[in-house]
């Protein structure tokens, strides 16, 4: 068998191989997908009869009849079906869906055309629908093949902004529109695509070529930084390993903003920063890539919703030292803060504490002073978030901050955010001027990255979709779209 033939043969033998192995691949890929529609997305006035009172509907550019502007709002109707090849288990939803609004927030939610009674039990199930900032979780719910139910949505700002379904489905995914596929479609369009493809590759394979390594280069990378970028950088790093199994070789190590920037010694480092470097005096090269929002956290022993910034100055100077005197509960006043190393901590006492620093620190354990005692709070240091917030939850009359985020964990049960001045952290009040503690993060590398190497090919990972993916799942604002104008 000559040469030519032999290679002819292969090839047709591969293409029918790769077109049985795609159709299956596809069957398995689509076995789990979850499909939304936003079927109804219109403006509308809403009328409040009184400060609690009842909330009456007019139509858009209305308000009531005597002459007093209505509110501006908007109401949704969000669609969400299961379209994919199989029955959706509870745990097949890896990472709790949530619906984003963004720059608006919720006045009610309610299930509609709900086709199992099972599926409406779960959804108001309690604590049921209820919204955090600008999205709204969805509990963990089953649902068989061709099922759907609707959510409709009172929501309450500007009507505007995208509206999603976010999440993570185990075996499948999430696509908007009518996404309803049929597996004979599937397995056609696969197999005449692979078919097209592998035609190229059979001539591709005999003939001399150089290898094109500029999207997974080989070699070692170090990302290290703020612990309040954590989330994100766990995300983006699993989302690259699995887009360059064999070439990614990155280390996280994160022990503050500050001191990531001074270890950035190599190209093959990137330390992230809460806080910008003044100048160029560092060598470094440094570029936005998304907004952190802060937040404000209690310990719900101190029964306390909401702190002004002169009350905050208060607290840490030591002029209030029991939550007593602010309406709150009796109980000392007990600082949880992180070292200066900490961008979290920089802009804390730039935004909150108007470039006051923290006061000293008193106590290892958060509850007793038991060092420096000539200072009249109690303030302990920890290293990371995660354990600030560990502290804050478990520490009656605990008052720290973090990125919103790692803040809005259900999982500690006894940490509460407080609003700034009544303002609730959200991106539309970062963005309007009302809510203070905020940042924008920084990747900082020694000067710009060489093309093809290890650092430049993580960083175009994350300001692409799988980086936003991460950004946004963070609880963060990539830079673009979502937080454009701000970061500079």
């Amino acid at each position: 068998m000559s040469t030519e033939l032999s290679q002819a043969l292969w090839a047709v033998i591969a293409t029918v191989l790769a077109s049985a192995c795609t159709g299956l691949w596809q069957y398995y890929r689509l076995r789990h997908r979850i499909a939304y529609r936003i079927q109804l997305n219109i403006p509308i006035s809403i009328v409040r009869d009184g400060p609690g009172g009842a909330v009456r509907l007019r139509p858009p550019g209305t308000g009531p009849s005597d002459g007093s502007p209505g509110e501006s709002a908007s109401l949704v109707l969000l669609r969400i079906e299961n379209v994919g090849f199989q029955e959706l288990r509870s745990e097949d939803i890896e990472h709790e869906l949530y619906v984003r609004f963004p720059g608006r927030t919720l006045i009610h939610v309610e299930p509609v055309e709900v086709e199992r009674d099972v599926l409406l039990d779960t959804l108001r199930r309690p604590p049921g629908l209820h919204a955090t900032g600008e999205r709204l979780p969805i509990p963990r719910f089953a649902m068989k093949r061709k099922d759907h139910f609707k959510l409709l949505l009172l929501l309450d700002g500007p009507h505007s902004g995208d509206i999603r379904l976010n999440g993570h489905i185990g075996g499948g995914d999430i696509v908007r529109g009518h996404a309803r596929v049929e597996r004979a479609k599937a397995f056609r369009n696969s197999a005449l695509l692979l078919t097209l493809g592998l035609g190229f590759l059979a001539g591709y394979v005999t003939a001399p070529r150089a290898s094109d390594t500029s999207s997974c280069p080989t070699g070692a990378l170090t990302v290290i930084g703020s612990t309040a970028f954590k989330p994100v950088l766990d995300r983006a790093v699993k989302s690259y390993r699995s887009a360059c199994p064999r070439s990614a070789q990155i280390k996280v190590e994160l022990d503050g903003s500050a001191a990531g920037t001074r270890s950035v010694t190599t190209s093959a480092r990137i330390a992230f920063s809460d806080t910008r470097l003044p100048g160029n005096e560092s060598g470094l090269t440094g570029a936005p890539v998304a907004v952190t929002v802060f937040r404000v956290v209690v310990n719900r022993s101190t029964k306390i919703e909401n702190l002004t910034l002169p009350q905050l100055r208060d607290l840490y100077a030591g002029r209030i030292r029991n939550w007593s005197a602010l309406g709150g509960a009796d109980l000392p006043v007990r600082l949880v803060g992180r070292n200066g190393d900490s961008g979290s901590r920089q802009i804390f006492e730039s935004k909150i504490l108007a470039n006051h620093p923290e006061p000293p620190t008193t106590s290892g354990d958060c509850r007793t002073a038991d060092r420096d005692l000539a200072t009249p709070t109690i303030r302990c240091e920890r290293p990371t978030t995660d354990e600030l917030l560990a502290a804050v939850d478990t520490t009656p009359g605990a008052l720290g901050y973090a990125d919103a985020g790692a803040a809005a964990s259900t999982s500690r049960r006894n940490t509460l955010t407080v609003s700034l001045g009544r303002v609730t952290p959200t991106l539309a009040a970062v963005k309007s001027g009302r809510y203070p503690y905020w940042s924008i993060e920084y990747a900082y590398t020694r000067g710009r990255p060489p093309a093809g190497s290890p650092a430049a090919a993580f960083l175009d990972h994350l300001a692409g979709p799988h980086g936003e993916t991460a950004i946004t799942a963070a609880g963060n604002y990539p830079c673009e779209p979502q937080a454009r104008g701000l970061c500079g």
